[in-house]
C-alpha cells in the first residue's frame, strides 16, 4: 500500500510518455515518508474512449487515485495528494497554455475489513537486499 491508479486519456498520453508519467508518480509516492516502499504499486489505464467538455479531440485528463489503508491523518493524506499533483502539474506544464487538460489527484482509504491481501514483496525485497 498505497496503490497509485492513474487514468489518463489517450490525448493526454500523446503529450507525456506513459512510462515517464508512471515512473514520476511512482517515485513521488515512494518519496512519501509514511508510505512503506514495498507496498507502493503504480498502474496506468489509458482511456481510448472518453468525452470531455465540448468534445474537442485534443482535450484530455489525468486522474490519479491514491488508495491507502486507514490511519493516515487528514494532513498526511492532503500532503500526499499535493506531492503527486505537483509532479503531475510539472509534467504537463508545457502543454497547459494551449491544450485543454484536467489534472486531478484524490486519496481514498481502503476498507481494511473487506480487503484481502497476500503478498511476499516485502520479504523478497528484504532477502534480496540482505543477499547483495
Amino acid at each position: 500500500m498505497p496503490h497509485i491508479i492513474i487514468e489518463a486519456t489517450a490525448s493526454a498520453i500523446s503529450l507525456v510518455d506513459p512510462q515517464t508519467l508512471t515512473r514520476t508518480l511512482h517515485e513521488a509516492a515512494c518519496g512519501i515518508d509514511s508510505y512503506p516502499k514495498p507496498g507502493v504499486r503504480t498502474r496506468l489505464h489509458v482511456l481510448e474512449h472518453f468525452r470531455l467538455a465540448d468534445g474537442s479531440p485534443d482535450a484530455g485528463f489525468v486522474h490519479v487515485n491514491i488508495r491507502i489503508g486507514t490511519g493516515f491523518s487528514t494532513e498526511a493524506r492532503r500532503a500526499a495528494a499535493e506531492a503527486l499533483a505537483n509532479q503531475l502539474s510539472a509534467l504537463f506544464a508545457p502543454y497547459l497554455a494551449a491544450t485543454p487538460i484536467a489534472l486531478s489527484v484524490e486519496v481514498t482509504e481502503l476498507d481494511v475489513t473487506t480487503r484481502v491481501n497476500r503478498s511476499n514483496v516485502a520479504q523478497v525485497l528484504t532477502a534480496r537486499t540482505a543477499g547483495a
